[in-house]
C-alpha cells in the first residue's frame, strides 16, 4: 500500500512541478520577453520636442549601440482578452523564449496574443513607460546620458535574485503551495516505508552490511519506485503543452518543465537519505527490541510541518472561496458596469509636479462630467482606518455622487439625509473642522464642500472599495452613512481626492472613447499607463482566483493526507512502545481512552504552540484577514487532534490484540 502511496504521490508531484515551470515561463514572457535581461522605466514628463523626434533619437541611440529596446503596452479586448504589443526600437528582436509567426507574437498565455510592430507605429502609444532590453555596460550608460538630453527620466528595475524567485514561487504562488504539501505527503510515505522495513535494515546491519551500503541500496529502491511516477508526469506535462498551446510552443518550455521536476525527483532522493540517516539501523535497538528514536523525532517533525504548511495555504483558500462568493453576489454590479473603464498613470507625481498638472486633470474631469460619464464610488473606511466606534456604528462611510446612485436605480427620495453632527457626532468631530479629514481632501481647504449626508437603512447601495481594480473588493452596502455630491470637482481637491481616486479606480468614466479623448485634449496623453475594463479587470481577477483555488484545494488534500500519515506513524511507534502496558490495563479493565490521554495531550500541546508560531509566520508572510487566520487555525488544530485522538485509540486496539496473539 505504502508504494502505491509513493508512486501516486511521485506522479503529482511530477504534475505539480510541471504546472509550476508553465506558469514560470509565462510569467518571465510578460516580464522579460523575447529573452531580455534588464527592465527600466522611462518617463517624458516636460520635452518640448515632438513625439516622434523623441523616438527616432531613441531609435537611433539603440541602433548605434546593437540593442533591441522594447516598449511594452496592454490593452483589454473585447473578446475577453488581452492584447500585448511590443514596439520595438533599433534592431528587430530575434524570436527568442517566444514563438513569432510574421508579426504576430503567440504567447504562451492563452489569455495573451500580439504583435511586433517597429518605433514607427506608436501612433497614440505614450512613449513613457515600461521597457525591456539585454543592454551591454556602454548601451546602458548611452541611455542615462540620453534621458537628460531629452527632459526625460530612466529608472532601472533592480533584478531579483534567483533565491527571491524560488521563495515567492513557493510560498506565494498556489502551485508551489500544492509542490511543498505533495513533497510533504511524499516525505510522509517515505518515512511510513522505512519504518515498515525497520527491522530488515536492522537484521541486515547485524548480519554485517555496511551502514552506507543500506542508505545506498534502500535509496536506489526508492529511486526506481519515483522514477515511473516522474517518468509520466514529465510526458503528460509536455503533450498537454502540444495539445493545448501548439507543437510551436514545446521548444521554449520542455527543457524549463523537465529542469524543475528533474530537480524536484533530486530533492524527494534527498529527503529519503536524510530520513534513512535520521532512522538508521542500531544494534542496540534490535536488542531491546525498541525501534530506532530517531523515527519517533522524524514523526514529530512531519506533523509539524503539515500544521505550518496547512497554515500558509488554509487561509488563502478560505479567502478565495468568500472572493468567490462576493464576485457571485456583486454579478449584477459587474453587469451594471459593463463599458466603464478607469485610467491609470504611469507617474502621478510627476504629473502633479508639472506647472499644469492639476489643471489638466481638473479639466479632463471636467469635460467627462459635463458629458455624463463620470461616476464616483469609495468607500472611505477601506482606505483609512476607522474603528466601529469612529464610525458610529455604521457599517460604512461611502463617499459617491448622484450620477453613481442613478446607474443603480437609487434615488436620493429613496435615502434619508441627515445633520452629520447629529447622526454620527463622533465621525463628524474627525471629518468636518479646521485640519480635519475633509478640509484635507476638499478643493477650497475647508469643511464647506457642498456635501450632503444620507443613511440607506436597509437599501443596500453598490460601492467599491479603494483600488477595486487592483483586486479591492465590491460592496453591496446597508447601514451606512453616504457623503453625496452633485459634482466631484466642485467639492474635491485635484492632489488630495480626485487623482488618488482616478487612478484607483474610484472614479471611472462610462465612455472609454470620452475618457481617452479627453486625456488627450488636455495634454494628459504622455502621463497615461493603461485604460482599462473595471469588470475585465474583475473578471480576470475571478479567473486567476479560480485557477488558484484549484491548486489550493489540491494542497489542502495533500496536507490533510501528510497530517494523517505522519499521525498514524507517530500512534503506531507510541502503541509499539507501550505494547505491554496497553495490554496490561487493558486487562485490567482500564478504558482505551484513559490510555490514550497522555500522548495526546502532549500532541495537543505541541500541535497548539505549532498552530500559533504558524499563525504568527503566516499573518507576517501574506497578511490574511486576522478572523479568517484564526478560524482556520482553530480548524487545522481540531482537525489534527480528533485524526490523532482516532489514530492512537486504533494503535491501541492493534497493539493489544498482537500481543495477546502473539505466540510464546
Amino acid at each position: 500500500m505504502i508504494r502505491w502511496i509513493i508512486r501516486a504521490a511521485a506522479l503529482v508531484l511530477s504534475l505539480v512541478c510541471g504546472v509550476l515551470a508553465l506558469q514560470s515561463f509565462i510569467f518571465q514572457q510578460e516580464q522579460q520577453p523575447f529573452g531580455t535581461t534588464t527592465a527600466l522605466t522611462l518617463r517624458i514628463n516636460e520635452s518640448t520636442r515632438p513625439k516622434e523626434e523623441v523616438a527616432a533619437s531613441l531609435h537611433r541611440m539603440a541602433e548605434e549601440h546593437s540593442v533591441s529596446l522594447l516598449r511594452e503596452t496592454s490593452q483589454e479586448d473585447p473578446e475577453g482578452g488581452t492584447a500585448h504589443d511590443i514596439f520595438y526600437f533599433g534592431a528587430r528582436p530575434p524570436a527568442a523564449a517566444v514563438a513569432l509567426d510574421g508579426d504576430s507574437i503567440q504567447w504562451f498565455s492563452q489569455q495573451s496574443h500580439g504583435s511586433l510592430h517597429p518605433h514607427t507605429e506608436l501612433g497614440t502609444t505614450p512613449l513613457s513607460g515600461r521597457y525591456v532590453l539585454s543592454p551591454s555596460p556602454e548601451a546602458r550608460a548611452a541611455l542615462d546620458a540620453w534621458a537628460p538630453e531629452h527632459q526625460a527620466s530612466i529608472e532601472w528595475e533592480r533584478p531579483t535574485s534567483p533565491l527571491r524567485l524560488v521563495y515567492a514561487y513557493l510560498i506565494h504562488n498556489g502551485a508551489g503551495n500544492a509542490a511543498l504539501a505533495t513533497l510533504l505527503a511524499l516525505t510522509a510515505a517515505l518515512s511510513a516505508w522505512l519504518l515498515g522495513r525497520e527491522r530488515g535494515r536492522s537484521l541486515r546491519l547485524l548480519g554485517g552490511v555496511p551502514s552506507q551500503r543500506i542508505h545506498r541500496e534502500d535509496a536506489l529502491s526508492i529511486a526506481a519506485l519515483l522514477a515511473p511516477g516522474f517518468l509520466v508526469g514529465g510526458l503528460a506535462c509536455l503533450c498537454w503543452v502540444i495539445a493545448a498551446h501548439g507543437a510551436e510552443q514545446l521548444p521554449l518550455v520542455w527543457g524549463r518543465v523537465l529542469l524543475v521536476q528533474a530537480a524536484a525527483f533530486a530533492a524527494a532522493l534527498l529527503v529519503f537519505v536524510l530520513l534513512s540517516v535520521v532512522g538508521r539501523p542500531s544494534v542496540a535497538a534490535l536488542a531491546e527490541r525498541r525501534i530506532p528514536q530517531g523515527f519517533r523525532r522524524m514523526g514529530l517533525v512531519l506533523h509539524g510541518a503539515a500544521l505550518v504548511v496547512a497554515l500558509l495555504v488554509v487561509p488563502s483558500t478560505a479567502t478565495l472561496a468568500l472572493h468567490a462568493h462576493r464576485l457571485a453576489q456583486d454579478h449584477a454590479l459587474w453587469e451594471a458596469m459593463k463599458g466603464t473603464v478607469r485610467v491609470s498613470f504611469s507617474d502621478s507625481t510627476a504629473l502633479m509636479d508639472s506647472p499644469e498638472g492639476a489643471r489638466n486633470v481638473a479639466a479632463a474631469l471636467q469635460e467627462l462630467s459635463d458629458s455624463g460619464h463620470l461616476r464616483t464610488s469609495l468607500i472611505l473606511d477601506s482606505s483609512i482606518a476607522y474603528s466601529r466606534e469612529e464610525m458610529d456604528g455604521f457599517q460604512h462611510i461611502i463617499i459617491t455622487d448622484e450620477a453613481w446612485l442613478r446607474a443603480f436605480g437609487i434615488s436620493l427620495h429613496d435615502l434619508t439625509e441627515v445633520s452629520l453632527p447629529q447622526a454620527a457626532p463622533t465621525f463628524a468631530r474627525g471629518w468636518l473642522g479646521k485640519d480635519q479629514q475633509l478640509s484635507l481632501l476638499s478643493r477650497d481647504g475647508t469643511d464647506e464642500a457642498g456635501l450632503r449626508y444620507y443613511l440607506n437603512g436597509s437599501t443596500p447601495v453598490p460601492a467599491m472599495e479603494a483600488g477595486v481594480a487592483l483586486g479591492g473588493n465590491t460592496v453591496q452596502a446597508t447601514d451606512s452613512l453616504l457623503v453625496v455630491t452633485d459634482s466631484p470637482l466642485s467639492a474635491f481637491s485635484v492632489p488630495g481626492f480626485l487623482l488618488p481616486s482616478l487612478s484607483s479606480g474610484n472614479i471611472v468614466s462610462t465612455e472609454e472613447g470620452a475618457l481617452r479623448e479627453a486625456l488627450t485634449r488636455h495634454g494628459l496623453g504622455p502621463y497615461v499607463y493603461s485604460v482599462d475594463s473595471i469588470a475585465q479587470l474583475s473578471l480576470d481577477q475571478a479567473r486567476k482566483f479560480q485557477e488558484e483555488s484549484r491548486m489550493y484545494f489540491l494542497t489542502i488534500a495533500l496536507i490533510l493526507a501528510a497530517i494523517f500519515l505522519s499521525g498514524a506513524q507517530n500512534a503506531a511507534l507510541w502503541a509499539t512502545r507501550n505494547a505491554r502496558r496497553i495490554t496490561t490495563h487493558h486487562l485490567a479493565g482500564h478504558p482505551y481512552r484513559s490510555m490514550i490521554g497522555a500522548p495526546l495531550r502532549g500532541d495537543a500541546l505541541r500541535a497548539t504552540l505549532t498552530v500559533a508560531l504558524a499563525g504568527a509566520l503566516t499573518f507576517v508572510l501574506r497578511h490574511p484577514d486576522p478572523l479568517i487566520l484564526l478560524l482556520s487555525g482553530a480548524a487545522v488544530l481540531a482537525l489534527s487532534l480528533a485524526a490523532s485522538a482516532l489514530f492512537y485509540r486504533a494503535s491501541a486496539i492493534q497493539a493489544f490484540r498482537r500481543t495477546v496473539t502473539r505466540p510464546p
